[in-house]
C-alpha cells in the first residue's frame, strides 16, 4: 500500500518553534498601510527594519550599479566573496572595524569570516561551538529568533538567563549579574547540560541600551573561568546617540575593545563578534555578516561550512566598493546618528503625551513600551492565546497597528511590547502612535471605536 512520506521528526519539531513567524505570516495578510490607497491600512512597527538612510542608501548603490559590469553577478565567485584586485571585502571591514568599533588588538582581515547574513553566521557559529546537547547562555530580554537560529539545526539547548535593565547593562550591578550567570551554569549542570558559551546582544535587542565596558569584562572573565566562548552580536554598534533623559546610559563598547588579560581570565581567543550590513546601513537584502575571531581553529572550521552561507558577487562588490570610502561613511554615519536620535526624540515625546510607559535608550532602532496595565482587558487563562498575544492581535485586526510581543524576545515580565521607529517616515510612525494610543484608549472606555483608523 503506498503511504505519504513525512518529515523527519527534527523537521516537524520546528513547526512548535516558530511561533512569531507564524504570527508575521498571519498579519501580514491583512491590507497594509498606504497613505492614498489604503489610509486605514496596518501599520507594521513589528520588525527591526530600518528606512532612516534609505534615500542615502539607494542614491550610493544606484550610483554603483551604473559601473558595475553585471555579468560578474551571475559568476558563483569564492565562497567568502569575489576577491578585489585593491583591498577585498574582509580588508574594507577590518579596516571599518579597527575605527569604530575601536578594537584593543587592531583585527586582521584574516580574522573575518563573511557569510550570507548575521542569522545564518548564528547558525553556523552555534554548530561550530557546541555539540548536541550542550548548551549556550542567552541574556534576556534579547533578540527575538536567537532561540531559532541557535536550535533550529544544531540540536544545541537554549538557556535564557533574566536579568532586569540595570542588572544587565550598569557597571553598578555587574557583579550580580555574574552571580545570576553563575547560578545558572550551576542549574545546567544539574541538568546534564554543558554551558559552551555566552550570548550577548549589544546593543541590547529589544531594550536600546548598551554594556559598560566594565559589564563586559565582568561576563568575558565569567567565560574564561569556565572555559567558555563569549559570542556579541554587535548588528547595532553604529545606531547609537546620545540620550538626555536619563542622563548618564553607557555607550557603545565593543567586546573587540577588550585587552587580554590572561592573569585575569580575559582571553581574546574566547571573544568573538558578529556584524553585518542588515542594521546601520538598513540593507538587509544584501545578506551579509561577519564574524571576527582571534581564535584561528575556530574561523577554520566555520570556515568549512561557508560553503552553506555562501555569499553573492554583487553584494560583497558594492559592500565593499561603500565601506572603502571612508569619508562617505563617516558621512553617513554622522547623518544617520543625527536622524536615529531626532526620530526616538519624536518618538518618545509622543509615548510621554499619551502616557504610554517606555524604557529610556540610547541604541537599537526600537523601544521597549510597557502595556502590562491593559492585559487586564483579556482572558489570562486562555490556554491557546495569552493574554499579551491577544492584546498583540487586538492592536493589529482593530488598532491597525502591529508590536512585536515582549514574551517572544522572553521578557520575564507579561505586557512588554517592542515598537520600531525607523520602520517608516515619520508621519507613519507618529501616527502609529497615535493608533496605538487611541485602542488602549478604548479598552479603558474612555472613547468609541468610530474614527480608530482616520
Amino acid at each position: 500500500m503506498t503511504k505519504i512520506a513525512y518529515p523527519s521528526r527534527r523537521g516537524l519539531a520546528n513547526l512548535d518553534s516558530g511561533r512569531y513567524i507564524d504570527l508575521e505570516e498571519e498579519i501580514s495578510n491583512l491590507p497594509a498601510y498606504d497613505p492614498s490607497k489604503c489610509p486605514k491600512g496596518l501599520i507594521d512597527l513589528s520588525g527591526a527594519v530600518n528606512k532612516l538612510m534609505r534615500d542615502v542608501m539607494e542614491e550610493k548603490i544606484d550610483s554603483f550599479a551604473a559601473q558595475y559590469a553585471f555579468g560578474q553577478a551571475i559568476d558563483y565567485g569564492p565562497v567568502m566573496g569575489p576577491p578585489s584586485e585593491s583591498t577585498g571585502l574582509s580588508k574594507a571591514v577590518a579596516r571599518f572595524v579597527n575605527h569604530h568599533f575601536k578594537p584593543a588588538t587592531a583585527v586582521k582581515s584574516t580574522e573575518i569570516l563573511v557569510t550570507n547574513g548575521a542569522s545564518s553566521m548564528i547558525d553556523l557559529v552555534a554548530f561550530n561551538l557546541c555539540d548536541r546537547g550542550e548548551g549556550i547562555m542567552v541574556l534576556t530580554p534579547t533578540y527575538m529568533m536567537f532561540k531559532h537560529d541557535l536550535c533550529a539545526r544544531t540540536g544545541i539547548e537554549f538557556i535564557g538567563v533574566s536579568a532586569s535593565v540595570d542588572d544587565q547593562f550598569s557597571a553598578r550591578y555587574a557583579p550580580q549579574l555574574v552571580k545570576v550567570l553563575e547560578n545558572a551554569i550551576v542549574e545546567s549542570q544539574r541538568n546534564k547540560i554543558l554551558v559552551r558559551a555566552l550570548l550577548i546582544c549589544n546593543p541590547c535587542n529589544p531594550v536600546g541600551r548598551c554594556y559598560s565596558k566594565t559589564t563586559l569584562t565582568y561576563l568575558a572573565q565569567l567565560c574564561g573561568r569556565h572555559s567558555m566562548h563569549l559570542i556579541a552580536d554587535e548588528i547595532y554598534a553604529m545606531s547609537c546617540f546620545a540620550s538626555s533623559s536619563p542622563p548618564g546610559l553607557d555607550e557603545f563598547s565593543s567586546v573587540l575593545s577588550l585587552p587580554a588579560d590572561p592573569g585575569n581570565n580575559v582571553l581574546a581567543e574566547n571573544i568573538h563578534c558578529i556584524y553585518g550590513a542588515s542594521k546601520d546601513f538598513g540593507a538587509g537584502g544584501l545578506r551579509l555578516g561577519f564574524f571576527i575571531t582571534r581564535n584561528e581553529l575556530v574561523w577554520k572550521v566555520c570556515r568549512r561550512l561557508a560553503l552553506f552561507t555562501w555569499v553573492t558577487c554583487f553584494s560583497t562588490a558594492y559592500f565593499e566598493h561603500f565601506l572603502s570610502d571612508e569619508s562617505a561613511i563617516a558621512g553617513y554615519l554622522g547623518l544617520y546618528q543625527e536622524r536615529l536620535r531626532a526620530r526616538y526624540v519624536q518618538t518618545t515625546d509622543l509615548l510621554r503625551k499619551h502616557g504610554i510607559p517606555f524604557v529610556p535608550a540610547n541604541s537599537g532602532i526600537f523601544l521597549l513600551v510597557k502595556l502590562t496595565r491593559w492585559l487586564e482587558f483579556f482572558n489570562s487563562s486562555n490556554p491557546e492565546k495569552s493574554a499579551e498575544e491577544q492584546l498583540c492581535r487586538y492592536l493589529a485586526y482593530s488598532g491597525g497597528v502591529f508590536i512585536s510581543m515582549g514574551e517572544l524576545s522572553h521578557c520575564e515580565v507579561p505586557g512588554w511590547f517592542r515598537l520600531t521607529y525607523t520602520a517608516y517616515n515619520t508621519d507613519v510612525v507618529l501616527l502609529a502612535v497615535d493608533r496605538l494610543a487611541r485602542s488602549l484608549a478604548i479598552l479603558e472606555g474612555l472613547r468609541t471605536a468610530d474614527g480608530l483608523f482616520s
